[in-house]
């Protein structure tokens, strides 16, 4: 057991390798949620594209195609159908640190770093936690304001659907008409 002068406390040797691990995991877990948003913004991008123009072209975007996609190549399309440059350039920078974060873990596990090196890095994983909360409700709240498009554009889909067909029971009402 290892003694901790700043609590005062004997410690298990390993106490902040576990830690380092636990905040790798939970660091990477933002990453991932990063992505998946990109996804899923992209996603409602292309539906709203899709329904703004219909019957006018032809858009052959589907959410599917950015499933398995990369992180940089995320951003790349993201950047075509958000116009927010400041999230932009912050989720640009963070693949740098995600790459750096998973290039150390590699590197502690395979010379097997002392406890100081793991408490230093756990330290430095818990600001970039918080730098990922930030943008995290960033993107969050980005997804939710083209969320709020799409309901917009499938209810305006809707009522040109719902008017379409008065139109059409319209001019069978006067067909009907005449031919009485």
């Amino acid at each position: 057991m290892a003694y901790d002068k700043r609590l005062g406390e004997i410690m298990d040797p390993d106490f902040w390798e576990n830690m380092y691990e636990k905040g790798v995991l939970s660091v990477l877990a933002q990453y991932q949620i990063i992505e998946e948003l990109m996804k899923q913004y992209i996603g409602i991008a292309y539906k709203i594209i899709k329904g703004s123009v219909h019957e006018k072209m032809t858009f052959g975007h589907i959410e599917e195609e950015v499933t398995g996609l990369p992180y940089g190549r995320l951003l790349k399309i993201f950047k075509k159908l958000n116009n927010n440059k400041e999230l932009h350039k912050k989720i640009a920078d963070q693949n740098i640190h995600r790459n750096h974060i998973a290039h150390r873990a590699l590197l502690h596990y395979q010379r097997k770093s002392d406890a100081n090196e793991f408490e230093e890095d756990t330290h430095d994983l818990k600001e970039r936690m918080e730098v990922l909360d930030v943008l995290v409700n960033e993107l969050l709240n980005e997804y939710v304001e083209i969320s709020d498009v799409f309901e917009e554009v499938v209810d305006e889909y809707a009522n040109r659907e719902a008017l379409d067909q008065m139109k059409i029971e319209k001019a069978k009402a006067k067909r009907k008409l005449r031919s009485a």
